[in-house]
């Protein structure tokens, strides 16, 4: 004979179940109906994926979930397996303790996630360190995105090439990878309809470009991070997620949007386009005003080693008070236009044009530091590493100075490559 569930072999009965089956049944009505110390009656569990807003963390979420059959109290499976007490990351002096809604003593005040920094509700469930006064929410503490309070780190974002704020910010990363997405980034959609580039898809600057990545027609850098694209247009994430309309203190209308006019200049820089150059660019055409993406968006004040005082951008030489004399750029002695956009200490009577106060800012969408790369150029077993060089020396291949330029090194080689004289044929 069988047993009627795992087809075990028994003699003489037309049901039985062995031992085995039975203990594992239970196990699995003990899965199916549990009862949960945040809440006062049985709970079932919803084996199908459901989309519905959580009792516990106050978010909807397709998951497996607990319902309540006596009353209406659903929660994601996730949060009835939350730990009673739990070693955050986030918060690494005293392990949080779990409370299925927030304590009458701290009602008196609104409180807010130490993580997130939105509003804790009351009835939510929320982690807490009493001692440090250390709210969480619970998705927010069970998260796998990495919050890393190392104030001497300095992380990149692969998506839109900017500094991460260690200690404000969340992002997620990938160790292995050395990967790292701002939160902001890692949601940016995967396609949309730019309203004068058109639909527009992800792409990823380092996937067709290894190196120096994709040119954006906004701000005009080039860049390795995430671009918007098709076949007529490339904009950073930065550019491609700027406001139709702005209102800047440079002009007294709104600024739109538009694709440069034949008979375009920058206001600010005073740079005409190259020929055939068709950029995005903010203006108005009433007034024939227009400006580029990359002067829109310059810093309003900029520290500079020389100066003791912060410098302040400049648009009109009238916000200079009591200044006859020229205005001299400190870094490459030379005559600056007042007509241009410049920065200025009134202080120290310092001034420097928005190319020389910071150098590598033609650089700043591109992401250096990049591994393993081997390349033909070099044949050795020792892969190149993506570098910014910033010291005194000559290329391998053509001789030239290399300093301040995107190269590619090997150390133990002392071997180092212009990126362009790599990428040549």
């Amino acid at each position: 004979m069988y047993c009627s569930e795992s087809s075990a072999n028994w003699a003489n009965s037309e049901f039985l179940v062995c031992l085995k089956c039975v203990i594992s049944e239970l196990k699995s009505l003990e899965e199916r109906n549990r009862y949960h110390p945040g809440h006062d009656h049985p709970l079932t569990l919803v084996q199908s994926p459901a989309l519905f807003l959580c009792h516990a963390c106050n978010t909807t979420a397709t998951d497996l979930s607990y319902i309540c059959t006596t009353c209406p109290f659903w929660i994601h499976e996730s949060c009835a397996n939350a730990p009673i007490t739990y070693q955050s990351k986030f918060h690494n002096e005293h392990a949080l303790i779990l409370n299925y809604s927030l304590p009458q003593q701290f009602r008196q005040f609104t409180c807010f996630c130490s993580i997130c920094d939105e509003n804790i509700n009351p009835i939510d469930w929320v982690y807490i360190c009493a001692n440090c006064r250390f709210f969480a929410h619970v998705k927010c503490a069970l998260s796998t995105l990495i919050c890393k309070l190392a104030e001497t780190e300095i992380l990149i974002c692969d998506g839109c090439i900017k500094p991460i704020s260690l200690l404000d910010e969340l992002f997620y990363e990938c160790n292995s990878c050395n990967f790292f997405l701002h939160r902001s980034c890692s949601q940016f959609p995967e396609e949309f309809e730019h309203h004068l580039a058109g639909k527009l898809e992800s792409l990823f600057g380092r996937e067709d470009h290894e190196l120096g990545g994709l040119e954006c027609q906004g701000c005009r850098l080039s860049g390795n991070g995430i671009f918007m694209t098709n076949k007529t247009a490339s904009l950073d994430i930065c550019c491609a997620s700027l406001p139709r309309m702005i209102k800047h203190e440079a002009h007294r209308h709104p600024l739109s949007q538009l694709k440069s006019p034949d008979d375009f200049f920058c206001k600010a820089c005073l740079d005409e386009p190259e020929t055939n150059e068709e950029t995005i660019m903010y203006g108005c055409e009433r007034c024939k005003f227009y400006l580029h993406i990359g002067c829109v968006i310059k810093p309003r004040l900029m520290n500079h080693r020389w100066d003791p005082h912060p410098l302040y951008l400049i648009l009109s030489p009238k916000n200079v008070a009591d200044h006859p004399h020229e205005f001299e750029c400190e870094l490459c002695s030379t005559q600056i236009n007042p007509v241009a956009w410049f920065y200025h200490c009134s202080v120290c009577d310092l001034s420097f044009d928005t190319d020389c106060i910071d150098p590598y800012d033609w650089l700043s969408n591109i992401k250096f530091g990049a591994t393993d790369i081997y390349s033909d150029k070099h044949p050795h077993q020792h892969g190149l590493t993506y570098i910014l060089n910033k010291k005194k020396r000559n290329c391998n291949l053509c001789g030239q100075d290399a300093c301040d330029k995107p190269a590619l090194e090997c150390s133990p080689c002392k071997y180092l490559v212009h990126e362009d004289c790599n990428d040549e044929d």
